[in-house]
């Protein structure tokens, strides 16, 4: 890999976000019994709303996207938070420790 010039970082791919996938966009009556236990469950801090992320019966989660009162229905979108989204961090590199070497300072610690 080549160097890049002095003072300036190097990219570098350190993971990448999953594809959005249009079959996790999905809407439901109000009164479906999953939107109902969200309802019970998160009634304290507001219930079902735009905008809430919740924890579905299945353990996967979801971001309300509208609650529309006038049909009905719940939209919600299942893909994960960061799904589609290009990620870009610039990262300063402070250390580097050599296999079973101690890092700075942590003989003080």
């Amino acid at each position: 890999m080549s160097q890049p010039p002095a003072g300036r970082p190097r990219p570098a791919q350190v993971g990448a976000t999953e594809e959005w996938n249009p079959d996790l966009l999905f809407e439901v009556p109000r009164d479906h019994p999953e939107i109902q236990r969200l309802e019970g469950r998160y009634k304290a801090t507001g219930g079902v709303y735009e905008g809430r992320v919740v924890e579905l019966s299945n353990g996967g989660m979801a971001m309300i996207l509208s609650v529309d009162e006038d049909a009905g229905t719940v939209k919600m979108d299942a893909n994960a938070l960061l799904a589609g989204q290009k990620i870009v961090m610039e990262l300063e590199i402070a250390e580097i420790v050599p296999p079973g070497g101690e890092l700075a300072g942590a003989r003080d610690a």
